[in-house]
């Protein structure tokens, strides 16, 4: 697929009919295709370019834009093409009540304009790291020769972090957690600071839901260190959750080689 329709289709990728619409930017200008939003992260893993949008939270309303423009042209396999308009189909493994809305309303997105998408709503109860699977139709025309096909975008992430505890505010505050480096290779560290001695839980999960880590610890209120192996791990994204009585810390790291 071409490279710059392949980060236009990034752009459009949470437009769908729901909720209130964005407003489009119609001043944006340049090369760029893509204005993600604020806090949104791209990383390199295994050559393929994986886009992060900002975090979501477990209890938390998620609000965010992003704002695109379309080419009028393009070209196709070599060939020069003018852009009808590409048309969001479905997007699939959004948590909870999230739930994205296009402007236009249609989610169909003529070459030559400015659109944007918003993703509103609550993210569930549950931490996890989602890849959302987006279905587009495009439409292309070169001379008298229309071109229409269909594509599945695999390269969005959504993390969804954990809550911050029911214990009071000062208990809550002393948990914490991260991970170290990130990206991580072939070993990767995980600290925390407990806010209750005693039992300490630990898994790792990959974007699939599947547990590829999981293990507890006993914690004295100091800091503890784990560390995880990860040589036998593929390339991607991981999702992190560290519970200590009521309080929980989740978080996404990164394996890259």
């Amino acid at each position: 697929m071409n490279k710059t329709l392949y980060f236009l289709f990034l752009s459009i990728v949470l437009g769908i009919q729901a909720g209130a619409q964005c407003v489009p930017d119609n001043t944006l200008t340049g090369p760029d295709i893509l204005f993600p939003p604020a806090g949104s992260v791209t990383h390199n893993v295994g050559g393929e370019s994986i886009i992060v949008l900002p975090h979501a939270a477990v209890g938390v309303n998620y609000d965010e834009t992003l704002q695109f423009r379309v080419p009028q042209d393009t070209s196709v396999s070599g060939l020069n093409a003018t852009v009808d308009y590409i048309k969001l189909v479905s997007v699939l493994n959004l948590p909870g009540t999230l739930a994205p809305s296009c402007n236009p309303s249609n989610c169909r997105f003529d070459g030559g304009t400015h659109g944007c998408t918003r993703l509103q709503g609550m993210p569930g109860s549950n931490p996890d790291s989602l890849q959302l699977l987006v279905a587009v139709e495009l439409k292309f025309s070169n001379g008298g020769n229309t071109i229409t096909t269909n594509d599945t975008l695999r390269n969005i992430y959504l993390v969804v972090d954990g809550t911050i505890g029911l214990d009071k505010a000062s208990t809550t505050q002393a948990f914490q957690a991260r991970f170290y480096p990130n990206p991580a290779s072939d070993i990767g560290y995980l600290s925390y600071t407990a806010a209750h001695n005693g039992d300490t839980e630990v898994k790792v999960t990959n974007v699939i839901g599947n547990t590829v880590f999981a293990r507890t610890y006993k914690s004295a209120g100091v800091e503890n260190k784990v560390k995880l192996d990860l040589s036998r791990l593929s390339p991607g994204i991981y999702l992190y959750t560290v519970k200590n009585g009521t309080d929980s810390r989740s978080g996404r790291f990164i394996i890259s080689r």
